[in-house]
């Protein structure tokens, strides 16, 4: 089902648990750039701006209008934010805001030809829609059991 080898997983309380295990554990150098969503989960982008003034990374927020961009426009704001500095990509798979499902394969082809690293938030996608992890490619993927999978509180995984 997740598409990767057990040892290649590591589990954790929550979504919120695993992000800040991969943000802060990311060896940033200053002047790198983590690229995220305005509607990304807003304990991610605190732990970015965090991160920003600590370690002197640039923080880059992508927006787009939820409700009304199409996604075209959201693969175009996503590509006007990244380019050779950016170390990160922070993409939401589902919003939690509205269910919008994002095209998250086309926005990391976009880092993967920056070779910049990326961490997708599967939150609210996994075990509630149909995907593939190995499709999609992310370098680290953070996922509940305890929401659609309908497993026991306190149970994520990175």
């Amino acid at each position: 089902m997740l598409g990767c080898d057990l040892n290649e997983m590591a589990f954790c309380r929550n979504a919120t648990e695993g992000f800040d295990t991969i943000l802060r554990g990311i060896d940033f150098r200053e002047g790198e750039e983590v690229v995220y969503g305005r509607y990304d989960y807003p304990f991610v982008q605190n732990t970015i701006k965090q991160l920003e003034v600590r370690l002197g990374i640039k923080a880059v927020g992508v927006d787009y209008d939820i409700a009304h961009s199409t996604d075209e426009e959201i693969i175009g704001a996503y590509h006007s934010k990244i380019n050779k500095v950016s170390r990160l990509l922070v993409l939401s798979h589902m919003l939690n805001w509205n269910g919008r499902v994002l095209p998250v394969k086309e926005i990391t082809e976009i880092a993967r030809r920056h070779d910049a690293e990326i961490l997708l938030d599967g939150a609210q996608s996994f075990a509630h829609i149909p995907f593939s992890i190995e499709d999609i490619r992310p370098d680290y993927f953070v996922a509940c059991f305890h929401k659609w999978f309908r497993g026991p509180l306190g149970t994520a995984f990175i």
